[in-house]
């Protein structure tokens, strides 16, 4: 039996070929993995400061609407707010709410002001703080 060295050699550096390209490809995974990552965590909190705003936006103009139409108190405007931003997922306590002139005279002024602070997850390690405050302010007329 011959022993071919020429064919050893060459198996031997095949072999040694693929490890070193798996090597490269595990330190290149190793070296963009935690840029994926925080790019998919930077826009899972973009979309939440997206569906944030909306929903105050919706509410603080559905209320100062509410508050022209309807016979309701600043307090129970206020109580109603609270329900709703609640019933979407948002926690009451974070939001800053602020109703005026409900069940006023005609061509009053009514206006239902909401401050809600976000906190973010994957973004505060590139802006400056860890929150970002939404406001959203809604002046109607009663009829």
């Amino acid at each position: 039996m011959k022993l071919n060295l020429r064919s050893l050699t060459h198996s031997l550096k095949m072999v040694t070929c693929r490890w070193r390209q798996r090597g490269q490809s595990l330190a290149e995974f190793g070296l963009l993995a935690p840029v994926a990552i925080l790019m998919i965590a930077g826009l899972i909190d973009v979309g939440r400061l997206a569906v944030s705003e909306h929903i105050i936006r919706a509410a603080s103009r559905e209320f100062a609407h509410l508050a022209t139409v309807s016979d309701l108190s600043n307090a129970e405007i206020r109580t109603k707010v609270i329900q709703r931003i609640q019933s979407m997922g948002i926690d009451p306590n974070d939001v800053v709410i602020t109703v005026t002139g409900a069940n006023g005279a005609a061509g009053q002024p009514a206006q239902v002001t909401l401050n809600y602070r976000v906190e973010l997850t994957a973004l505060s390690f590139i802006l400056p703080r860890d929150y970002i405050q939404l406001t959203a302010s809604t002046v109607m007329f009663n009829e």
